[in-house]
């Protein structure tokens, strides 16, 4: 995961934040983790869906609220 992150990032500081966002993405749970991951790695809504076999709606509902859960765990820490 490491060279994942240093291959995602610019700089020091954009490196410091993917490793905020994977640190934050560990404490999710089995579902939300999955969707984020795909979503992370920009597959449509439709593909997310159809991998996790729930509906196209339904993901875009998950993926807000597992933003939402992350912004408020980033502020927690």
């Amino acid at each position: 995961m490491n060279d994942k992150i240093a291959d995602l990032a610019h700089d020091d500081h954009e490196e410091l934040l993917i490793r905020q966002l994977y640190s934050l993405v560990e404490k999710l749970n089995w579902e939300e983790k999955s969707i984020i991951t795909l979503y992370l790695q920009e597959l449509s809504h439709k593909e997310i869906a159809e991998i996790l076999g729930i509906s196209v709606s339904n993901v875009g509902t998950k993926i807000q609220r597992i933003k939402l859960k992350l912004k408020n765990l980033n502020k927690m820490e």
